[in-house]
């Protein structure tokens, strides 16, 4: 308790190593081997590993959408709205708009998570509570 203390990491080195983590790098790389990232059988690493590299390049893409919206071009409702109205002036081509709408949907597959059954989740139902009758008075 009376020796050397360690303080703990500052913003910069945390927001560095997170850089390093959420790019290709040999860091990166060093730090996953020997995960199974294969993106078959519904995998969610190697499904994130695979959306990756496309993630990365529509960054600027979405960034130039979210410039166009701030600037009035786009006042859709929906996201698909919008990117219909950003390409329609002229603010992003056909192609960039198909990135944008790939790599969309490779992040809300990734995001969607049902870990419960329909039947839990109807308004309403109760769901019966196990008990120990041997215990329970």
């Amino acid at each position: 308790p009376l020796g050397h203390r360690e303080r703990e990491p500052g913003d910069r080195l945390t927001h560095r190593v997170a850089q390093l983590l959420l790019a290709p790098s040999e860091a990166r790389s060093r730090l996953t081997q020997g995960v199974y990232t294969s993106a078959r059988s519904g995998n969610p690493i190697g499904l994130m590993e695979q959306a990756l590299p496309e993630i990365i390049a529509a960054e600027p893409l979405e960034r130039k959408m979210l410039k166009a919206i701030k600037a009035g071009q786009a006042d859709g409702i929906t996201w698909e709205d919008q990117l219909q109205q950003v390409l329609a002036m002229g603010g992003l081509t056909a192609t960039e708009a198909n990135l944008l709408q790939a790599s969309r949907k490779l992040v809300q597959e990734i995001i969607a998570v049902d870990e419960f059954d329909s039947e839990e989740l109807r308004l309403g139902a109760q769901q019966e509570v196990a008990t120990n009758k041997q215990h329970a008075a």
